[in-house]
C-alpha cells in the first residue's frame, strides 16, 4: 500500500512536469479527431473519453519504428506528414471508408424526403369536353 502512494505521488509529479501547452486552433482539432478516432475505423474499438475538453497539459510524440519494422509496418516519407490531422485524411484506407459511409448515409436520406414545404401535388383529372347543354 505504501508502494502504490509512491507510484501516485511519483506520477503526479512528473505531470507536474509537463509544461503547459498553447492551444491553436490545429491543437484543437487534432484532439478532436482524436476523439473521433472510433468513427474512423468500424473494425477496432477505442475506449471512450470522458473528457470532452482539450487538457492544459500535453506533449505530441513522433514514432519511431524498429529495424524489424522496416517492411512490415514502415511509412514512407510521402506518407509522413507534419500533423495528426494531415496523417488520418490522407489515409487511404480512412478516406475510402469515409466515402462509402457519406454515400451510404446520402442514399438513406434520399429514401425519406418527402414533399415538406412543397405545394402537394394535385391529381390531374382528365376533363371531359363540355359541348354545352343538349336538351
Amino acid at each position: 500500500r505504501n508502494e502504490e502512494g509512491f507510484r501516485r505521488r511519483k506520477a503526479i509529479a512528473a505531470h507536474a512536469a509537463i509544461p503547459e501547452q498553447e492551444i491553436t486552433p490545429e491543437v484543437k482539432r487534432d484532439f478532436r479527431i482524436l476523439r473521433l478516432r472510433g468513427v474512423m475505423d468500424p473494425k477496432r474499438f477505442y475506449k471512450g473519453s470522458d473528457e470532452s475538453k482539450i487538457p492544459k497539459r500535453f506533449q505530441w510524440g513522433t514514432i519511431i519504428e524498429g529495424p524489424a519494422e522496416y517492411y512490415s509496418s514502415r511509412m514512407t516519407k510521402g506518407e509522413r506528414k507534419q500533423t495528426f490531422t494531415e496523417e488520418i485524411m490522407s489515409d487511404d484506407a480512412i478516406k475510402t471508408y469515409r466515402k462509402r459511409k457519406f454515400r451510404d448515409i446520402q442514399a438513406e436520406a434520399q429514401k425519406h424526403v418527402s414533399r415538406k414545404g412543397k405545394q402537394p401535388k394535385r391529381n390531374q383529372r382528365k376533363r371531359t369536353s363540355h359541348r354545352g347543354y343538349k336538351g
